[in-house]
């Protein structure tokens, strides 16, 4: 690592679209640890996550998520925590902040002999401190490499604050629900399964009834797309379980819901319009969510001891809500805690008349391999795998999907302003736009470009989306051409003839009309001049 990093504007703003398309802290320091490392080279970067009572959370190793909690005040982070300055020291195990704790014990060539840590400071609150470690003993860390880092802390100043006022936000919520359930304990204890309780308010959000909620419009006409629709279309006549994998913002909770209302409407097709349908629910679980639940479980020890296991499993009441042939969407099941998964593979057991629809944006074999998912679960789930194809690999699809949502937004204001007689604005795109629009290569998919739409809508003030109204990192950028090349370009529309007349009137106007010094400029003779004056029709310079 040196202090001259070699990123650009570009890869800054590319940067910034990812950390404002997400609050999550886990997501967003994975993001920002991974930059980091891809362009500081660096051996090891890790980010900590500061709370409030500065204890430290581990968040992110080199761009991958992980969590590991360390206590306050301890080592060169605590003293970071708390002084708010950064520190270095290329001489680890003399240091008089060294702790012994926090470096794992390895072989002599394994070992941490230099560190650097810079806090990420917002509102002069510590919000998380970034690490660097290296085992080589050629790496120096100075105030160079303190200052490359600050200067791409400043560059995303903005999505810092936004995380800054979330985090803190998420903080006072949570000291408010402890108070709360302090309160509602020392009252009765039987009161602490109440539904104001933090457990529950998670467990709600974690399980939701999707099934009057899920209906979606999947545009595209790529054949790419149509053979992913035709495959999705085949496995919904079916009761079989189904993997839809696919980058971040490619659209795979809108296919499990598609997959959900092709069945749905099939059974309906076959059934008496009045029969009950209203086993054949659509219960979507949030494995995020979950993973939080669960922590939260396992953080209050009264939890563990009281909550029922068979009426207080968020899984259990997931198959409960669900009842017969209905589905049930795990989405983003790499988030999946172990012991969930433990838990859901002896209840699939018990329900094979339910189906599982699974997203995640990961391999699925590497998720095995590293211990992050259950090898017996997905070898009992026997799923059908469908991968989505990121919106690059899809591109003629794009103005379909512009169109597509402009015209839904449209919509949404209509009904909106039917009560209050309102005018809808029909927003529309000029061709600068689209030509904008289909040379980027959108890394965020098709969330990314709902998000750019919705900020442009948001920004005119006519029915038209212009090229002002889009972030300057997704316009192609104009190369630079030389003098050379700027005047072959313009010689290259003009003939000979054209270039003579008008190089003999740029020499006469520079000589004042002076024909003899005109010709002897030009290299010709003053009757060889004249001659040439009317052939290209310039009888004025004759007279004069």
């Amino acid at each position: 690592m040196n202090g001259l990093l070699t990123y650009t504007s570009d890869d800054i703003q590319k940067l910034m679209s990812i950390l404002y398309s997400s609050l999550d802290e886990s997501l967003f320091f994975s993001e920002l640890s991974k930059f980091i490392k891809d362009f500081t080279k660096a051996e090891r970067v890790t980010i900590y996550k500061a709370n409030p009572d500065e204890s430290i959370e581990l968040t992110s190793v080199d761009g991958r998520h992980t969590v590991n909690k360390i206590k306050s005040g301890e080592g060169i982070l605590g003293h970071v925590v708390k002084t708010k300055r950064a520190y270095f020291s290329n001489m680890i195990r003399r240091d008089p902040l060294y702790n012994k704790s926090h470096y794992p014990t390895q072989n002599s060539s394994q070992l941490v002999i230099a560190e650097l840590c810079i806090p990420i400071v917002v509102n002069n609150q510590v919000i998380a401190v970034i690490n660097f470690q290296s085992t080589n003993s050629e790496v120096k860390y100075d105030y160079s490499n303190i200052n490359a880092i600050q200067n791409i802390l400043t560059e995303i100043k903005r999505p810092l604050i936004n995380l800054q006022m979330y985090l803190a936000s998420k903080h006072l919520n949570d000291v408010l629900n402890v108070k709360l359930e302090q309160e509602i304990r020392s009252k009765s204890p039987h009161a602490l399964f109440s539904s104001n309780i933090p457990f529950y308010k998670k467990m709600s959000a974690c399980i939701q009834d999707v099934s009057d909620s899920s209906e979606v419009n999947l545009i595209g006409n790529s054949l790419v797309f149509q053979k992913i629709l035709g495959l999705a279309d085949s496995i919904s006549k079916t009761r079989n379980n189904v993997l839809i994998n696919g980058n971040s913002g490619v659209g795979k909770l809108s296919l499990a819901y598609h997959i959900y209302n092709k069945s749905k409407s099939k059974t309906d097709a076959k059934t008496d319009a009045k029969t009950d349908n209203n086993n054949e629910k659509l219960i979507l679980v949030d494995c995020l969510k979950l993973k939080e639940l669960v922590n939260l479980r396992n953080s209050v020890p009264s939890f563990a001891t009281t909550i029922n296991s068979s009426e207080e499993n968020p899984l259990t009441e997931a198959f409960a809500l669900v009842k017969n042939n209905g589905t049930i969407i795990l989405k983003n099941i790499h988030n999946m805690p172990l012991t969930s998964q433990i838990e859901l593979l002896n209840t699939i057991e018990k329900h094979d008349d339910i189906r599982i629809i699974i997203t995640t944006s990961h391999n699925v074999d590497d998720l095995i391999q590293k211990g992050k998912l259950n090898k017996q679960l997905m070898q009992t789930l026997n799923y059908f795998q469908i991968t989505i194809p990121a919106l690059n690999e899809r591109m003629e699809d794009l103005l379909l999907l512009v169109d597509d949502y402009l015209n839904n937004k449209s919509s949404q204001k209509s009904t909106s302003s039917q009560n209050n007689q309102e005018k809808v604005k029909v927003v529309e795109t000029n061709d600068e736009v689209k030509q904008i629009l289909q040379s980027y290569n959108w890394p965020g998919n098709i969330k990314e470009l709902w998000k750019i739409l919705n900020c442009a809508i948001t920004m005119t003030e006519t029915n038209t989306i212009t090229a002002s109204h889009l972030p300057d990192f997704i316009k192609p950028k104009k190369s630079k051409k030389s003098k050379e090349e700027d005047e072959m370009e313009s010689f290259e529309l003009q003939t000979l003839d054209l270039m003579e007349k008008k190089y003999i009137v740029l020499t006469l106007h520079k000589l004042k009309g002076n024909k003899s010094k005109t010709a002897k400029a030009l290299g010709i003779t003053i009757k060889t001049l004249y001659n040439k004056l009317h052939y290209h029709g310039m009888s004025d310079f004759i007279k004069k």
